[in-house]
């Protein structure tokens, strides 16, 4: 009888020992599985966070090449409109010395 309740609780001591080291296991899964999880989503926040920061960096460069294509063209048109102007003059005063050398021309006849 001795032999046989040292025999049974052996058997108990072991399995409760047997338990505990699989709920330990158990545990430990979970929790490496939890912080697993917690790295892909920083990973994932991180990736985030440089995707944005290059959506601005490529919208400010785009808006830095907007602005410099607006100050571009906006020379340019100023230029045509200089020269315009100064195509302009040039006949204005062209026009002016014709008119003068007609009438000095007329005056001296007469």
């Amino acid at each position: 009888l001795m032999l046989t309740v040292l025999m049974l609780t052996v058997l108990i001591l072991t399995v409760l020992m047997l338990t505990v080291l699989m709920l330990t296991l158990l545990m430990l899964t979970v929790l490496m599985l939890i912080v697993l999880i917690l790295a892909v989503l920083m990973l994932a926040v991180l990736m985030l966070t440089v995707l944005m920061l290059t959506v601005l960096m490529l919208t400010v460069l785009m808006l830095t090449v907007l602005m410099l294509t607006v100050l571009i063209l906006t020379m340019l048109i100023l230029t045509i409109l200089m020269s315009t102007v100064l195509m302009l003059t040039v006949l204005i005063s062209a026009l002016l010395m014709t008119t003068e050398l007609m009438l000095t021309t007329v005056s001296s006849m007469c």
